[in-house]
């Protein structure tokens, strides 16, 4: 009876030595508030990695609540533990997207052998950089091959045709003649979409997922919402923020008043223009005396610069 109760003793203290020990290999990893508990000794079976390495993930260690503590992503983190557990086998979670994935990779240096497992399962080519010739001679000759660019300029000919062309070098004088409206409407509009570009600015910077984080950002926002393209791929988030989107689209509505205006002008000055001077045209490709290009119509009279 005696030797039973010594034996009991005996093993009683055995586990609480094997318990004190399992206790002390245990390791917990907080992953931006999820807790993962593990073995050291299955993370020191990878000792170049980051976990694996002692000296290097002492620097996240927190005394207090003793524990590792990785602002990372939890996600990627059960495929990178489970790499430790599985002695070597890697595999992408579905909902984590692949470049998130790579960066969890580098930061926790898992190694070339975890990066070729990720290429092969995602049927990745690594790009083969390309070394140029260091012969002198050879890097000079093959440099010739860019003069062939050059002659891409032989396509600017064609727009000496239009010289010949009598309704477009009428065209070339109403568009000078037009220029100042053409000014206006420019400066009015890049004004008004960096007033309202920089109150959507102002208003969504309260918020942290607004897309509009800086005032060239915005600036480009209140142009393409003035013009009515509307691409959508900046938009405000905020009440007051779409409140302000709404006036600037109202207000780029106003602006096509003045926009078909500048229209009229123009089709007004081209076709007074032609109505008037279609004799005088006719007098000039005969005898080639003045060079239309150089013309200017001032007051319904047609003079010479």
């Amino acid at each position: 009876m005696r030797d039973l109760s010594h034996q009991q003793i005996l093993e009683a203290e055995r586990q609480k030595v094997s318990m004190y020990l399992s206790l002390q290999n245990r390791i917990i990893i907080n992953i931006s508030g999820v807790r993962f508990e593990t073995y050291k000794s299955t993370l020191e079976a990878y000792p170049n990695t980051l976990l694996g390495n002692a000296e290097r993930r002492k620097y996240y260690y927190d005394n207090i609540l003793d524990e590792y503590f990785f602002d990372r992503h939890r996600g990627c983190f059960e495929a990178i533990l489970y790499y430790y557990q599985s002695k070597g086998r890697l595999r992408r979670p579905n909902l984590v997207p692949l470049d998130t994935f790579l960066e969890e990779i580098t930061f926790f240096d898992l190694g070339q052998d975890a990066f070729a497992q990720v290429r092969k399962d995602e049927n990745l080519k690594e790009v083969e950089k390309t070394q140029l010739p260091r012969n002198r001679c050879r890097r000079i000759y093959n440099s010739f091959a860019l003069l062939r660019v050059l002659r891409c300029a032989r396509i600017f000919k064609f727009y000496r045709v239009f010289k010949n062309i009598k309704t477009m070098r009428v065209l070339v004088v109403t568009v000078k003649e037009s220029m100042p409206d053409f000014l206006v409407l420019a400066v009015t509009l890049m004004l008004m979409a960096f007033l309202f570009g920089t109150a959507a600015y102002l208003i969504e910077g309260t918020n942290d997922n607004s897309a509009l984080d800086s005032i060239p950002k915005a600036t480009y926002w209140g142009i393409v919402t003035l013009t009515s393209v509307g691409y959508g791929d900046i938009v405000p988030v905020t009440a007051l923020g779409r409140l302000t989107a709404i006036i600037c689209a109202l207000s780029g509505v106003g602006t096509i008043v003045k926009r078909k205006r500048l229209n009229d002008n123009v089709t007004t000055t081209y076709t007074g223009f032609i109505a008037q001077h279609g004799r005088a045209f006719q007098l000039v490709e005969r005898f080639g005396c003045i060079n239309l290009a150089e013309q200017k119509f001032d007051n319904g009279k047609l003079i010479s610069l």
